[in-house]
């Protein structure tokens, strides 16, 4: 299998009101800075990511009340992989989804409550992709539980 994560964006948690893009290197990232700017809780937010943690703690909303907290990360996928998503998901993704997704990777968001999601580029794409192909809408819980599954594949990958 190949993948490899290739940046993160955590929004809401703790201090962090959006980190925007956080780009990885290929072979060595490092994570510095002040002393409370944050540093830990990224980390910690990265760790929420994992699948075996049904749902972002309490603790991890952000200090001021404003918004829910959401972690992102984009996977880097091979064309074999992008085709076991596509079969995975029971849809076609159609030439400029996946064009996009061989460019810019495969985005997947979890939120507050644990739900996993495509980002909403990607979700945008595939919807108008859907309506002008004329296919059925997808049931949501189905690809919930699809993502899950894909996302718990890349963390696995990603600890060997």
């Amino acid at each position: 299998m190949s993948m490899k994560l290739k940046k993160f964006r955590v929004r809401n948690y703790k201090s962090i009101k959006d980190t925007g893009d956080c780009w990885l290197a290929s072979d060595l990232t490092i994570l510095a800075g002040k002393n409370e700017s944050g540093k830990t809780a990224i980390l910690e937010a990265l760790r929420d990511f994992d699948t075996s943690i049904e749902s972002i703690s309490d603790s991890a909303w952000p200090l001021d009340d404003i918004g829910r907290p959401e972690v992102e990360l984009c996977f880097e996928i091979s064309e074999p992989i992008l085709n076991e998503i596509e079969s995975a998901l029971g849809i076609d993704l159609g030439k400029t989804t996946k064009d996009y997704i061989r460019t810019n990777g495969l985005s997947i968001i979890k939120d507050h409550e644990g739900c996993y999601s495509l980002s909403h580029d990607i979700k945008g794409m595939i919807n108008k992709e859907k309506r002008e192909g004329d296919q059925a809408t997808d049931n949501e819980m189905v690809e919930a539980e699809v993502l899950k599954e894909l996302a718990d594949i890349f963390l696995d990958e990603l600890r060997q």
